[in-house]
Formats: C-alpha cells, sequence, structure tokens
C-alpha cells in the first residue's frame, strides 16, 4: 500500500512539474519558427498602408531617406508587442509605434503546429517626398466633378451601423498629394470622429485618378484636404 502511495505522489509531483514547464513555453517568444509571422493581407499592402499614414514631419529628417529597423513581438492573437528600435537615432520610433498600433493585427507564427509568440524585424526605408506647391494656378479636381466623387465615394463607403450609434452623417477629413499624372498617393485621414479612417483610405485608394494642380501654366504635384460627409441610413 505505501509502495501505491508512493508511486501515485511521484507521479502527481511528475505531472505538475510538467504542467508548469508546459505553461512556461506558452509565454517563450521565438526567435526561430516553422511558420513566421507576416501582415494579415501580404508585406507589400502592408508597407504601402504604413507608409500612407507614416507622418514624416514627426522628427527631423536630415538625410533623403528614412532608414530604420524596429523589433517587436508578435502575439499569438497576432497583435503587436513590446517594439523597440534597433541602433535607431533617428528619433522616429514614438511614429513607427504609433502607426503600427493602428494597423490590423498580424498572422501569429506557428511551431509545430501550435500558434506561438515571435519576435520579428522589421527594416523601414521611406522616401522623403519632392517638394509639394502649396499655391496653384489651377487646384486639382476629379475629373468627374466634384459631386460625382461625391456621389461615387459615398456609393463605395461602407460602415457598421451599431458602431457608429445613432448618428444621421458621418464626416472626416483626408489629406492627400495629387502626382502630376493625376494619381492620389499619401492618403492619410486627419479627422476621424467616428473611427471609420481605415475605411475611407480604401475607398479613396478606388477612386479614379484627378486633374492635377497647375502653376504658372505648368502641371505640379499638390496636396489637398478633402472634408467628407455621408449620410447614414
Amino acid at each position: 500500500m505505501k509502495k501505491i502511495l508512493i508511486l501515485i505522489l511521484l507521479f502527481l509531483l511528475y505531472f505538475d512539474g510538467n504542467a508548469q514547464e508546459a505553461n512556461l513555453e506558452t509565454d517563450k517568444v521565438y526567435s526561430f519558427v516553422q511558420e513566421k509571422a507576416s501582415p494579415a493581407n501580404g508585406m507589400l499592402d502592408f508597407y504601402q498602408t504604413f507608409a500612407n499614414e507614416f507622418n514624416l514631419n514627426a522628427a527631423p529628417l536630415t538625410q533623403p531617406d528614412l532608414q530604420l529597423s524596429v523589433k517587436f513581438v508578435v502575439e499569438k492573437d497576432g497583435s503587436i508587442t513590446n517594439i523597440e528600435s534597433v541602433g535607431d537615432e533617428t528619433g522616429f520610433l514614438n511614429e513607427v509605434t504609433r502607426v503600427l498600433n493602428t494597423l490590423p493585427n498580424w498572422i501569429p507564427a506557428k511551431h509545430n503546429g501550435q500558434t506561438v509568440r515571435s519576435r520579428f524585424i522589421l527594416p523601414i526605408k521611406l522616401k522623403k517626398p519632392k517638394e509639394i506647391v502649396s499655391t496653384e494656378t489651377r487646384k486639382a479636381e476629379p475629373k468627374e466633378g466634384f459631386q460625382m466623387f461625391f456621389h461615387d465615394f459615398a456609393r463605395q463607403f461602407k460602415y457598421d451601423k451599431k458602431a457608429i450609434g445613432k448618428t444621421n452623417e458621418l464626416s472626416f477629413r483626408l489629406l492627400f498629394s495629387i502626382e502630376k499624372d493625376g494619381t492620389l498617393s499619401g492618403i492619410r485621414v486627419v479627422e476621424d470622429e467616428y473611427n471609420v479612417g481605415q475605411e475611407a483610405v480604401r475607398v479613396m485608394q478606388l477612386m479614379p485618378k484627378w486633374n492635377p494642380a497647375m502653376h504658372n501654366g505648368v502641371i505640379v504635384r499638390s496636396t489637398f484636404k478633402l472634408p467628407i460627409k455621408i449620410k447614414v441610413n
């Protein structure tokens, strides 16, 4: 009988020790995994969205390009935590952190068939835009006119009625550039009371080219701040 009790006790001690070890493994941050963490919509889309959201005026930029690397942990739910710079002295870490926190969760890493926490090093390279003319002889505008532009924008815009509450109208402002060929770039939301900015940027990226601005008879690149209001049914 004593032998049986001793065996049961040893088994319980062994099981408890293994359980504690397993619990420790669940919190482990892996540097090498069989399937790396990745952005939900792919790395190309991630970099494009990151560049559109990033504010290069957040810190002094002495070089034509901004180059830095950051490391962070991709959690099991795909959220990003523990964001740190890797030998960066540019002063842009706060802006990088801000943008990363606004983007969708990633697809977490997997190791031995299990979802795990993992460490990721992200290189970032952004080009400083060329000087933009702020005063034009003729402002940029939609080729189809503003009335049709707003109609098409509202038609493609989607929103969650439960998320916006009882409001009858959504209002926000977009800031973007119109390139010399009329394409829209650097689209970002500067006023977003109802947290619909991501959808607004998505729709804006689908819109046709504009007529570019002209200054002294020459086509130029320009910026545009566009207020938009959408009636809620």
